[in-house]
């Protein structure tokens, strides 16, 4: 299985993505990567389902799982759309730099409603992130 090495292959992908993304907004508008970015998943929305099922998932999500996803979904293309917009309009180095640190977002809504708790080292690294991230914003 996968395992603990899937966040480096997760890393290695993203990392190709934010390449590839460069590479193509580079070429033509953003909203044109986005809608060649959301294809596949059309396509593999049902093949999904299928596989969900016969794992023996549920047909259906319940309420909240739904609107969790849904959250998700809208989340996700805003954050790719503005994403890919910044690539078009700075310096790619900067828009990954500071973009991947997104991470914080997700960790202070975590710590915020009680999902997660932070030790000591990593609340060092997280300030460490953050002071990056400001020095990079720096002219």
């Amino acid at each position: 299985m996968l395992g603990q090495s899937a966040i480096w292959y997760a890393l290695l992908a993203w990392g190709f993505w934010g390449f590839a993304s460069f590479q193509a907004v580079q070429r033509t508008h953003p909203l044109t990567v986005q809608w060649i970015v959301a294809l596949p998943y059309f396509v593999m929305a049902p093949i999904w389902y299928a596989w969900s099922r016969r794992a023996g998932g549920p047909a259906l999500p319940d309420k909240t799982t739904l609107m969790w996803g849904i959250l998700s979904c809208c989340a996700s293309l805003l954050g790719s759309y503005m994403y890919s917009y910044a690539l078009k309009s700075q310096k790619p180095a900067l828009v990954v730099s500071i973009s991947s640190a997104y991470p914080l977002v997700t960790v202070a809504l975590l710590v915020m409603t009680g999902s997660d708790q932070l030790r000591w080292q990593q609340i060092v690294a997280l300030a460490f992130i953050i002071v990056g991230v400001t020095i990079l914003q720096q002219p």
